[in-house]
């Protein structure tokens, strides 16, 4: 009897040890697949956010600092998930994974602190910091996040060292339960079954946790053998690759992955298993994937080994960057735009001085060959060509200044209504309008000149887009913007905006064409058809409106350009009558400093102002100037450029020259906005003032007398 209880003990040990072993099991899937992923996650997402430090401190724009810190957040805030999951994970030793974690939340401080100097435009610190400390500081992390990968790792191969004793010590029991088993009869049959059952389930469990966990995963897993076999897909897999998970199952990952690199995975897998060089493992790499209907699309993936009985199996970490390559690409596109906006104002700048000079003098020669038919006439034409020339101008300095010249609180709905027979006589009697405008509109608060030039430019460039006849359509409505758009379209902003569609049944645009459809001198007509500033207007009304743009067409589908202008809170003031101006040109006596760089534009300005009865001076500095009004009391007025070199320009000049003579009559003048108030603050109550008189370069002699009369005049 003491020999059946000793062999009852060995077979009760037996089922003990297959308990055991499940528990083995479940241990070794914490440590060596929830650990070790949760680790590679949390230093992926720390390696993209030290990447994305390098551009924050190279940003130089509001907008785009704003866009690069809210990826920030998005991938602090999966970095920390992923921590818990480490914490969770280390169930019996969770020091080292809080160290790291605590690691992690310290360094976010001095992330702030770059920010606020890149903000600050102190760019050389930042850089400096960035190189400095911040590197240093993910150095640390990233060496004890090694560490803890490496423990994680020795942990797994413990465990299976110890299950690998465990069963063959269990295999011996088994022996003796069997012939416990045969001994004991029907108790200890019974007891052995009930056992089994239990140790079954307790292994079922542990699977379907493991299950459990993969399919609710926020990232693709592809589980593949060393055949390239796939046997796991979970369903964020699905999602990505739009297969459901019996499609692919048994089937080789090539069908994943489009040509010409289909190969790609078999050669690293044969590489690995062949040389034992792993050139796969813990890698993040981006690559294309390719998805059920065929389209291709970029992905990020990163695959870690998991050693198996009967061989290895591959887990695949795969991240579809499809959203993310689209919101680079429009970040990209909205540098460029502002790139090509500033070097298209400097030309245009440049261009307006020229063709002032031009035109004051054919001005001035105007009346010295009144006599001369002949000669008055090619006078004449010259003048006109100049005044396409400037006309041609004003289009790029619209596309490229950053506020607008006049600004009205504007019903959007009465104004397109006003525009409708206008409209209708641009457009080819074969093309039908229509006009959906909402009821309740909000107001806004824009320049109205220059929002009747978008509407006749998008409309004639319907026009063009239905050579055969079709359908315009113009719709307003109000729409409110949230952040879900905003992630989308990371140049428009969250808020309440007006939004006017002018769409037509055109022949559409690809994508290409969508790209540099804003571009300046960009034109799809023949030559000589177009000057491919009419949409380039259009980009530089609504930036500098404070709105958002956004062109939705297809090849043969037709376009739809869609403005969303922001809503104004204040009430539309009703509107002024406008008083008449008299055709005589004013003249008058007093002495006028004039300043400008352009020493030809000036002349030009000296000629005229004394052909009108006036006295002058004349410098081509601030500084020349600022002495010429300390040596002559007898000026009463100032008239100067704005754009000047030398550090002071026309608003610095006026503000110098207030406080030497604080009576003193000022009048600017400039190719560019009227909106710099902002950028000279407000040392003197007369600078905004002096925006809203701005005169616009080119002008000619009877705009020129005008200003000026109307300034001396001024109380």
């Amino acid at each position: 009897m003491a020999v059946l209880i000793l062999i009852v003990a060995m077979g009760m040990g037996a089922l003990v040890e297959t308990k055991e072993l499940a528990e083995l099991t479940d241990q070794l899937y914490q440590h060596r697949f929830k650990a070790s992923t949760n680790l590679l996650e949390a230093n992926g997402r720390i390696e993209e956010m030290r990447a994305l430090m390098k551009d924050i401190v190279v940003a130089r724009s509001d907008q785009e600092l704003d866009a690069l810190e809210d990826r920030l957040d998005l991938l602090e805030a999966a970095a920390n998930a992923h921590f818990h999951g480490v914490v969770e994970a280390f169930a019996g030793n969770k020091t080292d994974a809080l160290s790291a974690h605590q690691r992690f939340k310290d360094w976010k401080p001095l992330r702030t602190q770059i920010i606020r100097l890149v903000r600050a435009g102190k760019y050389d610190e930042a850089l400096l910091l960035n190189q400095g400390k911040n590197s240093d500081a993910v150095d640390q992390l990233a060496n004890e996040l090694r560490g803890l990968i490496d423990l994680a790792r020795s942990k797994a191969e413990s465990f299976m060292r110890d299950s690998k004793e465990r069963q063959y010590e269990g295999r011996i029991l088994l022996l003796a339960a069997l012939l416990a088993v045969v001994l004991l009869t029907v108790i200890i049959s019974v007891g052995t079954a009930k056992r089994d059952r239990e140790s079954r389930r307790e292994l079922l469990e542990s699977e379907h946790r493991l299950s459990v966990a993969i399919d609710n995963m926020a990232v693709g897993i592809v589980v593949i053998k060393e055949d390239g076999a796939i046997t796991e897909f979970n369903p964020f897999a699905e999602r990505i690759f739009g297969y459901e998970a019996a499609e692919v199952i048994d089937k080789n990952v090539r069908m994943l992955i489009p040509e010409p690199h289909r190969s790609g995975p078999d050669q690293g897998l044969r590489s690995y298993l062949g040389t034992g060089t792993d050139e796969i493992s813990g890698i993040d790499r981006d690559a294309e994937g390719l998805r059920k209907n065929g389209e291709t699309f970029p992905m990020r993936l990163r695959v870690g080994e998991l050693k198996a009985v009967g061989g290895s199996l591959f887990v695949a970490n795969i991240y579809d960057l499809t959203e993310i390559k689209r919101l680079e690409n429009q970040l990209r596109q909205s540098q460029k735009m502002d790139a090509i906006g500033q070097l298209t104002g400097g030309i245009a700048h440049d261009f307006n001085n020229i063709l002032g000079i031009v035109m004051g003098n054919l001005e001035l020669l105007q009346s010295q060959v009144a006599d001369n038919a002949k000669t008055l006439k090619s006078v004449n034409s010259a003048l006109k060509g100049a005044e396409r020339g400037a006309s041609l101008t004003k289009k790029l300095l619209g596309f490229s200044r950053q506020s607008a010249a006049e600004v009205k609180f504007t019903n959007i709905n009465e104004f397109i209504e006003s525009l409708h027979g206008l409209i209708a006589k641009s457009l080819t009697p074969s093309i039908r309008v229509e006009q959906r405008l909402a009821d309740d509109l909000w107001p806004v608060e824009i320049d109205p000149g220059d929002f009747e030039d978008v509407l006749l430019n998008l409309s004639l460039n319907a026009r063009d887009a239905m050579p055969d006849g079709g359908t315009l359509v113009i719709e307003t409505a109000n729409k409110t913007l949230d952040e879900e758009y905003i992630k989308r379209n990371p140049k428009a902003r969250v808020g309440e905006f007006v939004m006017i569609s002018v769409s037509d049944t055109g022949i559409g645009m690809t994508d290409a064409v969508k790209e540099k459809v804003f571009e300046p001198f960009f034109t799809t007509k023949d030559q000589g058809k177009g000057t491919g500033l009419g949409l380039s207007m259009v980009y530089g009304f609504v930036q500098r409106s404070g709105g958002h743009m956004e062109i939705l067409s297809e090849p043969g589908e037709g376009a739809s350009f869609i403005l969303y202008l922001p809503r104004t809170q204040e009430e539309v003031p009703e509107e002024e009558e406008t008083i008449d101006i008299q055709d005589s040109v004013p003249v008058g006596s007093e002495t006028i400093l004039v300043v400008d760089d352009e020493e030809d534009l000036a002349d030009v300005a000296v000629t005229i102002l004394e052909s009108l009865g006036y006295k002058t001076f004349c410098a081509n500095d601030g500084n020349q100037a600022l002495k010429i009004l300390e040596g002559n009391e007898d000026i009463d007025m100032l008239f100067s450029d704005v754009i000047m070199p030398d550090g002071m320009d026309g608003y610095k000049l006026a503000l110098a020259a207030a406080k030497i003579r604080p009576d003193l009559k000022i009048l600017l003048a400039s190719g560019f906005t009227r909106g710099r108030q902002k950028d000279v603050g407000s040392e003197i109550s007369t600078v905004s003032e002096l925006t809203d008189n701005l005169l616009g370069k080119p002008y000619n002699r009877s705009e020129l007398a005008r200003a000026i009369r109307r300034t001396l005049d001024e109380e």
